[in-house]
């Protein structure tokens, strides 16, 4: 998992304080990391979650949380390309 600030130069700065990030990106979380975004952060379970969903589609969504913070969702679709090398063999 990542997190990022945007500096005075309005640039994207990695952080490792989560609670101040304005952007965290993840891929395949663990289970503890799962716990820590819902728990800890109040991010929705389902915003962590839809992103397993084989057939979720892109979308961005925003929702409000109990402590009046807005969390956005930005799932997006990008092609992943297996090889297989046995169909190079001569």
């Amino acid at each position: 998992m990542k997190g990022y600030t945007i500096d005075d130069n309005q640039l994207y700065q990695e952080t490792t304080d989560y609670h101040r990030a304005e952007w965290l990106h993840f891929e395949s979380p663990s289970e503890e990391e799962i716990n820590y975004l819902t728990h800890e952060l109040g991010i929705p379970v389902d915003f962590v979650t839809d992103a397993f969903d084989y057939y979720e589609v892109p979308r961005q969504e925003t929702v409000v949380t109990k402590t009046g913070e807005k969390v956005s969702l930005l799932l997006v679709l990008y092609p992943h390309t297996k090889y297989r090398f046995d169909a190079y063999r001569e």
